[in-house]
């Protein structure tokens, strides 16, 4: 039995509880089942809180972190484990590269696909080979025959915070009296091209005061500003045809540019396992959306919905036609906005070939991409027993899964309040004004 602590960030914070992702909450339930004891600690952007200890304390025998999410300098000192980054996003996303470099032997790196793969080879040169393992697609969410009360649907963003190159704008507009914020304009545009075109691109500089807005520096802030405008083209497409967009309170901004899309909108959390299994079930079409920085591969959200009764709708992905090559010929997906409408009209009007597509879908997730083969492979790779019982199928938890953040729900009440005074802090600052901290407290009581 091994002791696995997964690390991972959560961008929902608008619901008033922290929930694991998905894909990480199956991978963590699977390693349990596989008789590993697991304990799962999730970093969330403006909660601070220190786990070094209670890791420290666990004498975990391997580190996973998506995307090196919270392995700092001072974790890594205090542990002597293997540390595994699971790519969940581009090499664009990970964090502490710095880190990395400097204790090579150390790190392990697990990939979906090739985009990070290829990514993580040119960011970071000098990791031994043998350190790399293409984990491929996995989901553990399973098929449930409920009724399909919705059309179609979508469940995720239109872009994390991808609001930063707006409202840098807005900030400019304010600072720049003689109108050189066509020059700015310009750059900005430019810079956005170029990463359209190769999201490796390096951008050697940033615009004037960017450094001031927060979480994102520039190349993120373009890739999921581009994400939304690709995502929000083929939304707003489908709308009329019963679509509903399972998303962040943050995106109802497109109420000001597509009231059919606005309509489509429904900010009941679908994050969890439980969540996805029952929203994805119940759908006739789930969509997967481009990502700017997403060249081959496709999100891990893909598998979960062909593990359903669903049928999935993405835009090209290389990989997922080499997945689904050998289970049904000319698979659709779509290269516009134009032609996801066609498709998703066609598989909505022709229900025998939607099932087709379905059953298809369903028999390469249960021969390709579930958890238990690929975490024995993993076990290999890192020379540490994770694969404990002998039937990968049985249902017997010899192992269990500790979930840290259930502790934070209880602190995430008293965030409003906490980003009130941040917000406030920064007035006065910026305006130069001091006021007794007793007096700042009534105002953003």
């Amino acid at each position: 039995m091994a002791k696995v602590v997964i690390m991972s960030m959560s961008n929902v914070s608008f619901s008033g509880k922290i929930v694991q992702d998905g894909f990480i909450e199956g991978f963590a339930n699977t390693l349990a089942r596989l008789g590993n004891d697991v304990e799962c600690f999730i970093t969330i952007p403006y909660l601070i809180r220190d786990t070094y200890k209670e890791i420290i304390d666990f004498k975990p025998d391997v580190i996973i972190s998506f995307n090196n999410t919270a392995v700092t300098e001072k974790l890594f000192k205090s542990v002597s484990c293997p540390i595994c980054v699971f790519g969940y996003d581009s090499v664009s996303f990970w964090e502490n590269l710095d880190l990395i470099r400097k204790n090579y032997d150390r790190y392990y790196f697990i990939h979906h696909g090739e985009d990070t793969y290829s990514q993580a080879h040119k960011l970071l040169p000098n990791a031994d080979e043998s350190h790399h393992f293409i984990f491929g697609y996995a989901s553990d969410l399973r098929k449930k025959d409920i009724p399909q009360d919705i059309e179609i649907s979508f469940i995720g963003g239109l872009g994390n915070w991808n609001r930063s190159i707006p409202r840098y704008f807005t900030q400019m507009y304010h600072e720049k009296t003689d109108f050189s914020l066509n020059d700015v304009k310009d750059k900005v545009i430019k810079d956005m091209e170029d990463i359209e075109n190769n999201h490796l691109k390096i951008i050697n500089e940033s615009p004037e005061y960017w450094n001031n807005l927060g979480l994102l520096n520039y190349r993120q802030a373009i890739i999921l500003n581009l994400t939304a405008l690709k995502r929000f083209d083929v939304l707003k497409n489908v709308a009329d045809l019963g679509l509903k967009v399972f998303s962040y309170p943050q995106f109802i901004d497109v109420i000001g540019w597509d009231l059919g899309l606005a309509k489509a909108f429904d900010f009941t959390p679908s994050v969890s396992l439980e969540d996805s299994e029952y929203n994805f079930n119940r759908s006739k079409i789930s969509l997967n959306l481009p990502h700017a920085h997403a060249q081959n591969g496709f999100s891990c959200r893909v598998c979960a919905i062909m593990a359903s009764n669903a049928c999935l709708l993405s835009d090209y992905r290389r990989d997922l036609g080499i997945l689904m090559k050998p289970y049904f010929k000319d698979f659709p997906m779509f290269t516009s906005s134009a032609e996801a409408r066609e498709i998703a009209a066609k598989l909505l009007k022709e229900e025998n070939y939607r099932k087709d597509i379905v059953a298809a879908s369903q028999q390469m997730v249960e021969e390709n991409c579930r958890f238990e083969p690929k975490i024995k492979e993993l076990s290999n790779v890192l020379g540490i027993n994770l694969y404990n019982i002998s039937d990968e199928n049985s249902n017997i938890c010899s192992g269990k899964v500790s979930k840290h953040f259930d502790n934070y729900n209880m602190t995430v009440k008293k965030v409003k309040k906490y980003k009130k005074r941040k917000v406030f802090e920064k007035v006065i600052h910026e305006s130069k004004k001091i006021l007794p901290w007793c007096i700042a407290r009534k105002l953003i009581k």
